[in-house]
């Protein structure tokens, strides 16, 4: 949606739920050169903090940073995509520079767990 202005998500949503889809809402509008999206990873454990989160959304060309999980919630080991615990998105001028700027971001963002026994 980002580079294309085409809402996978609504587009997807309406299928399942059997609306009719506008035509429309098919066609792709160039809005920049690229864009990308990096997913955040936690270590295994009891999450106990989220933080860098405002640093991360104040690096040039990001659209948002999601964070799914709050505190208190048991990070298992990565198994899936479910298994993630956020995402950044970014657009650029090309590709590379989204997904640069992406990178850049997530690695400010840092989940602090405590490692349970319980979470192999």
């Amino acid at each position: 949606e980002a580079a294309l202005g085409v809402g996978l998500n609504r587009l997807a949503l309406a299928a399942a739920l059997g609306e009719e889809i506008d035509p429309q809402a098919l066609v792709a509008e160039p809005r920049g050169g690229g864009a990308a999206t990096v997913f955040l990873t936690a270590e295994p454990g009891e999450l106990e903090a989220v933080e860098g989160v405002e640093e991360a959304q104040g690096v040039e060309g990001i659209l948002r940073v999601r964070v799914y999980r709050r505190p208190g919630f048991v990070v298992g080991e990565l198994r899936h995509g479910a298994d993630r615990v956020g995402a950044v998105q970014a657009v650029g001028e090309t590709r590379d520079e989204a997904l640069e700027r992406a990178r850049s971001a997530a690695a400010l963002v840092r989940f602090r767990t405590a490692r349970d026994r319980a979470v192999r």
